[in-house]
């Protein structure tokens, strides 16, 4: 299948490259500088004015602080400055000074001469004029006993309209990156399907590219396709297996599948043969535990292998009157403890505490039965104890405590 060569997409820096030394301007370039230029026009206007409202703020605010703390100052200082009290005035100013907003101030005589002063003198601008000065009359009884001078700390004003044209121009800076991307994008989704076709048109075959748009560019791809694209080639008939003779004869020598007869007599089940009664529940004794040492279970291999081959006639046994049992429930513990035991150490004691219910088991005719826990229940039977099978289960509890 004959399909045009894909066209790369070019980058932003080849893009101006390819502009500057063909002097021509491309599409995407085009598209690209248009948009960014739209969006650093807004973003400057946009910074330009809410400079202007920032520092009118800044102003209005400045010139009510300096107001306010020219007032408040001159009454204080108008008795210390009758009375001469020069050390009092650099005490006031002093204290005045320690507000970060307020740089310098001064108290001046009549003549002009410093009296009082506290504080770094702010430097002059590029005009030569001081921002941030704030003066006023100190009078005593209508007479102007001197003046008081404060400048503010402009730059403590400036700081929150600085921090925020900063972080304008991150936002600014991202709003760019993502103008010039998309821009690219856009310029590249136009500019691709003309190269396409262009190379395309150098040998018209089926396969128009950009044939599915539904734009103008779409709209061009189908009229170049219906006056140049060459007819659609037929697809090729797959052709059909050859006939194999030694397959045949391969099918013939498998053994065919035979359907048995169900009704045969061979398929059905042999009948099923009774169980064995289970051999009587017997109590254990000390006395032979201690003889058979070796194989405690020799009793009841010598019974087993005394029955008979043939099945006797299993007949209904009579049910037997209730009788009396005690119940000990036996436990480990110390859980905790045991759980932080070696495994080899916690099986060992596991081992012996066995041993130790089976031989009391065994010395006082008692029935085991352990539980999911690990709990274990002895239950003490009066037909196998008589009247003692109380008195068993209390020397057993105290026994295994």
């Amino acid at each position: 299948m004959n399909r045009p060569s894909p066209v790369k997409t070019d980058n932003f820096f080849l893009l101006i490259f390819r502009a500057l030394r063909d002097r021509r301007v491309p599409i995407a370039l085009r598209i690209a500088s248009h948009n960014v230029t739209l969006v650093a026009l807004a973003l400057v206007i946009y910074a330009v004015v809410m400079g202007l409202q920032f520092k009118q703020a800044m102003h209005e605010q400045a010139d009510a602080l300096g107001q306010s703390l020219t007032t408040q100052t001159a009454t204080s200082a108008t008795e210390l400055l009758v009375s001469n009290d020069i050390l009092s005035l650099n005490v006031l100013l002093n204290n005045l000074t320690k507000n970060p907003l307020v740089a310098h101030a001064a108290i001046y005589s009549v003549d002009n001469r410093i009296l009082a002063e506290a504080g770094q003198r702010p430097k002059n601008n590029l005009l030569g004029e001081t921002e941030g000065v704030y003066q006023t009359k100190i009078t005593f009884q209508d007479v102007t006993a001197g003046h008081l001078r404060i400048s503010l700390d402009m730059n403590q004003f400036e700081q929150p309209m600085t921090i925020s044209l900063q972080s304008m121009g991150i936002l600014g800076a991202i709003l760019l990156a993502l103008a010039l991307a998309l821009s690219l994008r856009l310029g590249r989704n136009i500019t691709t399907p003309l190269l396409q076709l262009r190379v395309w048109l150098r040998e018209p075959d089926p396969y128009t590219p950009a044939i599915n748009r539904q734009d103008e560019i779409g709209d061009l791809a189908r009229q170049l396709h219906t006056r140049l694209a060459p007819p659609a080639p037929e697809p090729e008939p797959e052709p059909e297996p050859e006939y194999d003779e030694n397959d045949d004869e391969a099918q013939d020598d498998e053994p065919a599948f035979e359907v048995r007869n169900l009704r045969d007599t061979q398929f059905d089940e042999a009948p099923a043969v009774a169980a064995p009664k289970a051999a009587p529940r017997q109590a254990i004794s000390a006395e032979e535990d201690e003889n058979d040492d070796e194989d405690p279970f020799a009793d009841l291999r010598d019974t087993a292998s005394e029955v008979p081959a043939t099945v006797a006639k299993v007949q209904p046994a009579k049910p037997k009157a209730s009788q009396p049992s005690a119940v000990l429930a036996v436990q480990l513990g110390a859980q905790e403890q045991l759980r932080r035991l070696p495994r080899a150490r916690l099986m060992e004691l596991l081992e012996r505490y066995r041993d130790c219910l089976n031989q009391a088991a065994s010395l006082y005719q008692s029935e085991l039965h352990t539980l999911n826990d690990g709990s274990t229940l002895m239950l003490f039977h009066s037909e196998d104890s008589g009247d003692d099978y109380l008195t068993n289960a209390i020397c057993c509890g105290e026994l295994l405590r």
